[in-house]
């Protein structure tokens, strides 16, 4: 290393300055080619360092590297040129690599660290986004509480009306109407101070035994209960309930007390909404259909809803309700039974329009339904795999509708119940479908899902398909067919015009016994003979045996017992 006085060494060669003086490993050195190399030599040997940093720099501003970063290797180079052996150009190479390998790791070193960084802000991040939501609930709680704690001093604000303010409203108190309309003012008082100081109802039933028709007089009365019912939902959710269910029956409501009732049925968690003759004046005005639709769209947890005898009003959104009901993830049960009026139906693109999959029940008794769509019913039995009942009682559907429905279920595996009672229309290929005993093969190829629940008289509708296993209701119907022929003395001849082979012996006589077990037993049916339904699988055993094929029988038994 360079000393802090002046140097008196021997001149070093000025060729061997100019040409090794800047060594691949010391680019910075080029700045001083600026430097004449007698100029430079006399400040090397006169100038001490420090002072050799400032003349440079005055003198050459080209010069931008200062004196004392000079290593060793410059000092041999002006003074012991012979020393020094300049490495080969693949070991520069190796150098430069080198340097470059090493970059190379600080920067994925670099990037590493960036990425734990981020890591680590993510889950700050994640942190935070938990505390607001604690917060968040934490606040939502503190609401709860005051609102539960300002309904402790919270009293009715009506005083209810005396019969007397009710005859002024119309109501005739020679009919009871008075004293009804009273008493179900009663129930609204009691059900709204319940609800409003925190007490936990399953459900809200509004039922009466006779029939009330609210006027608008009685409009500030509903509205106390309606605003207790839409409170109700904070009790629900500090006491995490499920939820609860709202029946109303037999309650005249105009569309005045609909509208607002359907305001506080605002995500009330509301599992179970009954409505039945709520519509007891059948207004054209009536926004039946559009309470329906604010119902099912305002309560994600609604699993089942009744609007039976009650009309969807002179409305145009039947699109809308059937478009809302198939966007619904928890409706399983709907009933939309006596809706219609003077034989016109607000129903009839129903099986066209209905595509939800998650409804089980769907009734719709009394509808007038009728000329049904072949590609509709069976689109809708095929659609609705969760279906398991389907009413379409007192409906007046037509034979052909019957031959529609029963082609439906040839391939429908998931219907459980299909309800066609009071009809007076025959129901044969119906009666087909769910069992023919016209041989063993027809037996088995027909519907052991769907239980027919009927007025006809037919066997096939009240013996078969009464359990609720397929594979017991298929056994039953084999077992049928085998006890219906023993009682002529026919197996052998049918299992004969059947072709049955005679190597399937062993596979019959293995399913008497079972399949006997779920047979129809007399006591179900006392009208029955017992006699006549009942036959033990001995004696099945014995015809077959005694009657079918005897000389194949014995050849096959011998061939069985060759190969063995």
């Amino acid at each position: 290393m360079f000393g802090g006085g002046s140097y008196s060494a021997d001149t070093p060669d000025t060729n061997l300055l100019s040409s090794h003086l800047f060594p691949p490993f010391l680019p910075e050195v080029k700045n001083l080619m600026t430097i004449q190399t007698d100029q430079a030599r006399s400040l090397l040997l006169q100038m001490p360092n420090a002072e050799l940093d400032v003349e440079l720099s005055s003198r050459y501003p080209g010069c931008l590297m200062p004196w004392r970063q000079f290593n060793s290797t410059l000092y041999q180079l002006l003074y012991f040129p012979t020393s020094v052996i300049m490495p080969p150009k693949h070991q520069q190479n190796g150098t430069r690599k080198r340097v470059a390998s090493s970059e190379c790791d600080d920067c994925l070193e670099l990037r590493q660290r960036c990425n734990e960084l981020e890591r680590i802000n993510s889950e700050h991040e994640a942190t935070i986004a938990q505390l607001q939501k604690s917060l968040g609930e934490a606040e939502m709680k503190a609401n709860r509480f005051e609102k539960m704690y300002r309904n402790e001093w919270w009293d009715y604000s009506l005083n209810l009306p005396s019969l007397d303010d009710l005859e002024s409203f119309g109501y005739d108190e020679t009919e009871s109407e008075a004293s009804n309309v009273l008493s179900f003012l009663r129930s609204l008082r009691e059900l709204a101070d319940d609800m409003r100081r925190g007490k936990l109802i399953k459900k809200i039933d509004l039922t009466q035994h006779a029939v009330v028709v609210l006027e608008e007089e009685l409009l500030p009365y509903w509205g106390q209960f309606v605003d207790a019912l839409a409170e109700y939902k904070f009790v629900l959710d500090y006491r995490k309930a499920d939820g609860f269910n709202l029946k109303i029956d037999d309650i005249g409501l105009p569309s005045s007390f609909l509208d607002m009732l359907g305001d506080a049925l605002q995500q009330t968690h509301c599992n179970k909404l009954e409505f039945s003759s709520i519509d007891v004046v059948w207004e054209h005005v009536w926004s039946g259909c559009n309470f329906v639709i604010k119902c099912i769209q305002s309560n994600p947890t609604l699993q089942t809803l009744d609007w039976d005898l009650n009309s969807f009003g002179e409305s145009s959104d039947m699109d809308l309700l059937y478009t809302t009901i198939n966007n619904h993830t928890s409706l399983h049960h709907l009933s939309f039974c006596d809706c219609t009026r003077d034989y016109r139906t607000a129903l009839s693109d129903i099986f066209r329009k209905l595509t939800s999959k998650s409804l089980r029940g769907l009734f719709l008794a009394g509808n007038y339904l009728s000329n049904l769509r072949p590609t509709d019913i069976s689109r809708f039995l095929a659609a609705n795999p969760r279906l398991k009942r389907l009413d379409l009682s007192r409906n007046p559907l037509s034979r052909q509708d019957i031959i529609y429905i029963s082609d439906a279920l040839k391939h429908n595996t998931n219907l459980r119940r299909l309800d066609i009672e009071d009809m007076d229309v025959e129901l044969g290929n119906l009666s087909f479908v769910i069992f023919d005993d016209s041989s063993m093969n027809a037996a088995y190829a027909t519907n052991h899902y769907c239980k027919i629940e009927t007025t006809d008289s037919s066997d096939s509708f009240h013996m078969f398909n009464r359990y609720n296993h397929p594979k017991y209701n298929m056994r039953k119907k084999i077992y049928y067919v085998l006890s219906k022929r023993h009682q002529s003395r026919e197996n052998a001849s049918c299992f004969d015009s059947e072709g049955i082979d005679i190597k399937h012996l062993p596979n019959i006589l293995a399913i008497l016994k079972p399949y006997s077990e779920h047979y129809l037993e007399a006591g179900e049916f006392p009208t029955r003979k017992r006699e006549s339904i009942e036959v033990e699988p001995l004696s099945i055993v014995y015809e077959i045996m005694r009657g079918w094929r005897m000389p194949e029988l014995y050849n096959f038994l011998d061939k069985m017992d060759t190969s063995a």
